[in-house]
């Protein structure tokens, strides 16, 4: 699994949980009720760590390594930005050292992790994929961009799960009130995911019963 959370950017505004979330995520997946998934099955990328080149490795560790019917996890947690090229919107997950504008340059295009991520879910990995990437109208893509955004993260990538912090007219918001400092998606995808978003009580939670606990909580 590749987890990423940045909260300090070198460059465009910094956030203030994005990397909490993630680490969170990460001890949750190690733990007996994520799976316990071993320290050697995570590439995890925090703040500094994350940086556009080492994002790309990671991405290309995960092709190396998966299986068919393995499990796989790609969580980012972080800025997502839109920019346009002769009209046509191009989506990027913004890494650490990321320019303000320009994002080709540096920061890591949507379309290349959709093609990751689906060419894993095609050889029989269950592929799920979780951003919390619209966390400010700030960036250089403004609101419209936020929007477009989220826009990006709901075309279809092959049979991906999909999780994300928001809609199109919603910004994904942070709190320091809640679980001493947190992403309000995160926290209670991990409150969900920890039990209390089983409904069935048959020691399973659905996905149906995680998306229904989220929304409705957050």
């Amino acid at each position: 699994s590749l987890i990423v959370g940045i909260s300090d950017y070198q460059f465009v505004e910094s956030l203030r949980f994005a990397d909490r979330d993630a680490r969170v995520f990460e001890e949750f997946l190690r733990s007996q009720k994520g799976g316990g998934l071993p320290v050697s099955n995570i590439r995890s990328l925090y703040n500094s760590e994350a940086t556009h080149d080492k994002i790309y490795e990671g991405l290309d560790w995960l092709a190396e390594n998966v299986e068919p019917e393995d499990k796989v996890y790609v969580y980012f947690a972080g800025h997502g930005d839109v920019e346009s090229m002769f009209n046509k919107p191009k989506g990027y997950l913004l890494s650490h050292d990321s320019p303000t504008s320009a994002y080709r340059a540096g920061a890591v295009r949507m379309s290349d992790v959709s093609e990751f991520i689906t060419a894993m879910s095609e050889i029989g990995a269950q592929v799920i994929f979780i951003a919390d990437a619209c966390k400010s109208g700030n960036l250089s893509g403004g609101k419209e961009g936020a929007a477009a955004v989220i826009n990006h993260l709901e075309q279809p990538w092959g049979d991906v799960v999909k999780m994300l912090s928001c809609g199109q007219d919603e910004f994904s918001l942070e709190s320091p009130d809640i679980g001493g400092g947190r992403g309000l998606f995160s926290y209670y995808l991990i409150e969900g995911l920890s039990g209390d978003a089983e409904v069935q009580k048959d020691g399973k939670i659905n996905l149906y019963e995680l998306g229904s606990y989220v929304k409705q909580k957050v």
